[in-house]
């Protein structure tokens, strides 16, 4: 039950990471930026749901590779988050959330590696919709600080930290599921 609550805290560093870069705070007002936020955290939740149902369909062929699967998936998005933490330049640059298609598109683009983490939960005994509700819950609660957090001049070196953090969770939790 810990890895489901690491994994969950690494994919929420993720949004944590992206909010504190996010120049929503001058596009919305705050019911608008709560909106934001929403629209991306339910977006992560809906496509890790999505990824935890076509891993329970894939678990009954791949039954005895489960665990190596669940490794691999677990470290391609964890290495993935560890070198885009390395590699961010921003030289000022800020994500501006100006209009509900950028939204969207960002939140699709959040959700891609939610979708890999929930297939990779294939070897799992959990409830997927309950994670991914907790898992929307916490992505909310971290955006909202990451909102926050994204005001003041560190933002870009707290977001590779978060991102490293959430990376090194998640590849972590991938070790932890050979065990």
């Amino acid at each position: 039950m810990a890895l489901i609550y690491i994994v969950i805290i690494g994919l929420s560093l993720n949004m944590f990471s992206t909010t504190l870069l996010l120049n929503i705070e001058n596009c919305f007002n705050e019911k608008e930026n709560f909106f934001s936020i929403m629209i991306l955290a339910i977006g992560q939740g809906i496509m890790f749901y999505i990824g935890w149902l076509i891993g329970q369909g894939l678990e009954g062929m791949l039954v005895s590779y489960s665990k190596i699967i669940s490794f691999i998936l677990f470290a391609l998005i964890g290495i993935k988050m560890i070198m885009e933490s390395f590699n961010r330049k921003y030289k000022g640059k800020v994500f501006k959330l100006d209009t509900k298609n950028a939204i969207a598109f960002l939140s699709l683009g959040k959700g891609i590696n939610a979708l890999i983490i929930g297939i990779a939960f294939l070897s799992l005994n959990h409830s997927g919709f309950n994670t991914a509700l907790l898992l929307i819950g916490i992505s909310i609660i971290l955006a909202l600080f990451g909102i926050q957090a994204g005001k003041k001049s560190a933002r870009y070196s707290l977001g590779n930290l978060a991102e490293l953090i959430g990376g090194l969770l998640i590849l972590g939790s991938g070790f932890t599921v050979l065990i």
